[in-house]
């Protein structure tokens, strides 16, 4: 997660709250291409509306090619992510290392990551200043990558071509539409973020379901858990005698 929001220079730490906690930040999803000899090849960077496991199955499965293997830490919500990941039919075959079972930090374990996420917020810091607002932040990841991604090439004639081919394919944008950018990016959160709703309540009510259905097998019945349910209330709300004796 990186800055988003200007603030004055200063030394040591930046303010604002440590880990994933939002604030002024904005949550940045990183992917590297480990090429021959493990060397880093390409990247991907994306904003996320959220850290959420739906947030960052979207990412995958935009960004990385089915079938490949994936390498994670043990983080709780890339668990879930790849089970979302599962049910849309997206296969990925998984290298986990778990953190808190080895002395090592994460940046010794996933280097390549951490150094693309060191690079972007130098950049940001150096070149830009931290001048960079979050509704532009879209455009400023896509030219890191752009610029990442061909800092190999031995001919700037052909990367020039493919900068000016981006600029012929792209439709212009205007002051307006500039200026609409945050109130998009706001309702594609708060899109986003019903659908993360939907997203737990399903989850959650699956799970419930699997576990009940487990109790039952393990009493030897065989129950459908809704069944139930609508009975126990049915005899909770039928009138009991009463003996007037």
């Amino acid at each position: 997660m990186i800055p988003a929001l200007p603030y004055p220079r200063a030394r040591g730490r930046a303010p604002g709250a440590i880990g994933r906690s939002r604030q002024n930040k904005e949550p940045v999803a990183v992917a590297w291409e480990q090429g021959p000899g493990g060397q880093t090849g390409r990247i991907r960077l994306a904003r996320l509306p959220d850290a959420s496991a739906l947030a960052i199955a979207d990412f995958i499965a935009a960004s990385v090619e089915p079938g490949v293997t994936m390498h994670s830490d043990d983080w709780t919500a890339y668990a879930a992510e790849s089970e979302e990941l599962e049910a849309r039919g997206v296969h990925y075959e998984r290298d986990v290392t778990a953190l808190s079972g080895t002395a090592a930090r994460a940046h010794l374990v996933h280097p390549r990551v951490h150094r693309a996420a060191s690079l972007r917020k130098r950049w940001l810091l150096g070149t830009h200043q931290v001048a960079v607002e979050g509704r532009h932040l879209d455009a400023y990841l896509d030219e890191f990558v752009f610029r990442f991604n061909r800092r190999h090439a031995t001919s700037r004639g052909l990367v020039f071509w493919r900068l000016f081919c981006n600029l012929l394919d792209t439709a212009p944008s205007t002051r307006e539409e500039m200026g609409r950018r945050q109130v998009r990016r706001a309702e594609e959160d708060l899109t986003h973020a019903e659908r993360v709703g939907a997203w737990r309540w399903e989850r959650e009510r699956a799970q419930g379901c699997e576990r009940y259905r487990r109790r039952v097998e393990a009493i030897g019945r065989s129950v459908d858990p809704y069944t139930e349910r609508r009975n126990r209330r049915s005899i909770a709300l039928a009138p009991q005698p009463v003996d007037t004796a």
